[in-house]
């Protein structure tokens, strides 16, 4: 496993930029937790395509998971 990727998971982001725009396509998605989720995506094998769009362009699917 990447050692970035198995340091986040432990811990999640050392720093996160709090300024990002949240979609606020789920209720649930709380800024913080948004600003978690982009910055995962900046790490392999994430990427904002593959992360951030999946859950603006599947809300029903990760609404489903989370509640």
């Amino acid at each position: 496993m990447d050692p970035e990727l198995l340091a986040f998971s432990l811990g999640g982001s050392k720093t996160i930029d709090t300024n990002i725009e949240n979609p606020n396509v789920l209720p649930w998605l709380t800024n913080t937790m948004f600003a978690e989720l982009d910055a995962l995506s900046k790490i392999r094998p994430f990427n904002h395509e593959n992360l951030i769009e999946h859950f603006s362009n599947n809300p029903e699917a990760w609404d489903s998971i989370y509640q």
